[in-house]
């Protein structure tokens, strides 16, 4: 089956293409992944055995699991996350730090809300 992996490459998204089987592990696949990014990209060896593969909001971390445990199939869709040294990031959140994307298409949940004219410098 042909999956994608999204990473981040020269300061944008970048999708990455692989023939697997759902019987390929997570560790299988950090490897593929590896031997393909590794002379294009920043992410060495040591940051992949820290980092994790996010698919469908779910954190693919354990090497030993197969694709096939966590519904990857044909045409899907992973997203390489860079772990760091603290707690796990989510890959919907804002650097990290806890703040989600908003859809704003929905103009209807839309404010404008001015700057504060009390607030400290």
């Amino acid at each position: 089956m042909r999956i994608s992996i999204d990473t981040i490459c020269t300061g944008k998204e970048r999708p990455f293409d692989f023939d697997v089987e759902s019987s390929t592990t997570i560790k299988q696949l950090k490897e593929l992944f590896f031997e393909k990014v590794h002379n294009i990209t920043t992410i060495t060896a040591e940051d992949l055995q820290k980092s994790y593969f996010d698919f469908e909001r779910d954190k693919l971390d354990t090497d030993e699991n197969t694709l096939k445990i966590y519904g990857v199939e044909e045409k899907s869709r992973l997203k390489y996350v860079e772990s760091t040294n603290g707690p796990s990031r989510d890959p919907n959140s804002l650097g990290g730090v806890g703040v989600k994307f908003v859809d704003v298409s929905n103009e209807k949940g839309l404010q404008r809300v001015e700057w504060s004219k009390k607030a400290p410098e």
